[in-house]
């Protein structure tokens, strides 16, 4: 079993990105490989490509950082960029589909219904939502999920939203994303998919 969780960097008005806080606290879990993706839409793109060619992950676990309190379930990855705001390497993005010919969106893949229900073992706020956005999160939403189905459409996959740190302090953010992967191991192992018994992987 090795899951592949991803944050993102620094942008904009977020100097600092609880998301990039996660992947850090959740690289010290047994096999788990984390990375900080850049808020750049190429670069976000080509990273993941080689982190799922490289790992060949059991699962995908994206965090993203949105501005609303409590954290949000995302339902749906749309085939489309639409952010009036610049990318970090200044690029804009508005009305393009992610890929020309591609599905219109990808379900997540991920046990949504067993992550919320741990949130709620935490008494922490959260809600569904169909709609991650135009920017980065949804760009690498339907990026993961488009590059996991050519390897094994199998592979659960989706993104979770976060609140700002002004909202939720990152320990408590720690706390429910660990709650939230250990839904999605749990998931994996009903699956057939072996825990790995070592240390941390990345």
């Amino acid at each position: 079993m090795k899951v592949l969780v991803t944050g993102f960097g620094s942008f904009g008005q977020v100097k600092e990105n609880p998301s990039e806080g996660l992947a850090r606290a959740l690289a010290a879990e047994p096999g788990v490989c984390s990375e900080v993706l850049p808020v750049a839409y190429a670069r976000a793109e080509q990273r993941l490509d080689e982190l799922l060619g490289e790992l060949r992950p059991s699962a995908v676990l994206l965090f993203g950082v949105h501005s609303g309190p409590g954290f949000r379930l995302e339902r749906v990855g749309l085939n489309l960029d639409d952010e009036a705001s610049p990318d970090i390497d200044g690029a804009v993005r508005r009305g393009n589909p992610i890929r020309p010919g591609g599905p219109a969106a990808y379900w997540s893949s991920l046990p949504l219904r067993e992550m919320g229900e741990a949130l709620d073992s935490l008494g922490l706020d959260w809600e569904w939502s169909t709609h991650a956005g135009g920017f980065l999160c949804n760009h690498a939403f339907y990026v993961a999920r488009y590059l996991c189905e050519r390897v094994d459409d199998a592979i659960p996959c989706g993104l979770l939203h976060v609140p700002p740190l002004e909202q939720l302090a990152l320990p408590s953010q720690v706390i429910a994303a660990r709650a939230c992967l250990d839904a999605l191991r749990a998931e994996l192992e009903w699956a057939g998919v072996s825990p790995d018994p070592g240390g941390p992987s990345g």
